[in-house]
């Protein structure tokens, strides 16, 4: 671990219990080198966790507000807990298409699947440390009313305003977040594996042991895509809805046979494959796929009824 980072930790930690020394620090540095000092509880998971509520709620929310601009609206904040991890997340609202995104802290974590998982595959190994810058992803997939906003058509196989765009292709995504603009962007796959574990190493975001309450997948979903919402008791730790199963989600990242080159970082894997990835499984899949760590690809041109996206955007 980074030195630097190791001495923050602590500072934080001495400080959590004594939010007036916080927050005449975080006053004093950023006057002495700007807002960009208010966005440090951001910097790492273990930190924003010892940040009390009031501070983030009196300097970090309202820096990433000044940063976002007119686009986005701050809609507030809540404590999500799953699979023995707890997160205070703020939300934002891109005013035009109505997507709620969620600001991730930063962190380390390991992303792929461990040796001793028999039912990981080759692809999703070696399992590797990863250094995720923090960024804002979406809450929900995004519906078909949220596409209809931007592209006025609506291509789905299963039809409804709350449910999950999909038969859209990586083509037709890309497209979709330019006319979008504002800053919309896909995951890439290290961030759509760290937002999807949410702080925990298991099988699954919950545990180790495989739940049905929080997907839906073959064996309960009808054959269907479900509405978005109907899953908003059951988030992850990072307040993320469906982020397993209902509808895979392209990412940004081109094909990787497995994880002997990375990422190690934020950044997309872009290495001139005519492949992209995509993650988090959906209604027509069994159970071995519902895990954190597999992926899979598909042609950038393909589209299919349970193929979909969830948004993220950039913080710095």
């Amino acid at each position: 671990m980074d030195f630097e980072l190791e001495e923050i930790r602590r500072r934080f930690k001495a400080e959590s219990d004594n939010p007036h020394a916080m927050r005449r620090r975080l006053s004093a540095e950023a006057r002495n080198h700007g807002p960009d000092a208010y966005l440090s509880p951001l910097a790492d998971r273990i930190i924003w966790n010892l940040t009390p509520i009031e501070i983030q709620r009196q300097f970090v929310f309202p820096e990433v507000q000044r940063r976002l601009g007119d686009a986005y609206k701050y809609v507030g904040h809540e404590v999500y807990s799953c699979g023995g991890e707890s997160h205070n997340i703020g939300s934002f609202k891109h005013i035009r298409t109505g997507v709620v995104l969620n600001l991730l802290p930063g962190g380390e974590y390991l992303m792929g699947s461990p040796e001793s998982d028999k039912e990981a595959f080759d692809r999703e190994k070696p399992q590797h440390q990863v250094r995720i810058n923090p960024f804002l992803i979406g809450k929900y997939p995004v519906t078909q009313r949220q596409w209809e906003i931007v592209s006025n058509n609506n291509p789905s196989r299963f039809i409804g305003k709350n449910r999950p765009v999909e038969r859209v292709s990586w083509y037709d995504c890309k497209d979709w977040l330019e006319e979008a603009g504002d800053g919309l962007r896909f995951p890439s796959e290290s961030e759509w594996e760290y937002a999807c574990r949410a702080g925990t190493q298991t099988k699954y975001f919950w545990g180790e042991e495989f739940d049905s309450s929080y997907v839906w997948y073959w064996e309960n979903s009808g054959r269907r895509t479900h509405d978005v919402y109907e899953h908003d008791d059951k988030t992850n730790a990072f307040g993320l809805v469906d982020i397993l199963g209902n509808v895979w989600e392209w990412c940004e990242d081109e094909w990787e046979e497995n994880y002997n080159s990375g990422p190690y970082t934020s950044a997309p894997r872009l290495n001139n494959t005519s492949l992209r990835v995509f993650r988090g499984s959906a209604w027509d899949d069994p159970v071995r796929l519902l895990r954190c760590a597999y992926r899979y690809r598909f042609q950038p041109s393909d589209s299919f009824g349970f193929l979909g996206l969830r948004l993220a955007r950039t913080l710095y």
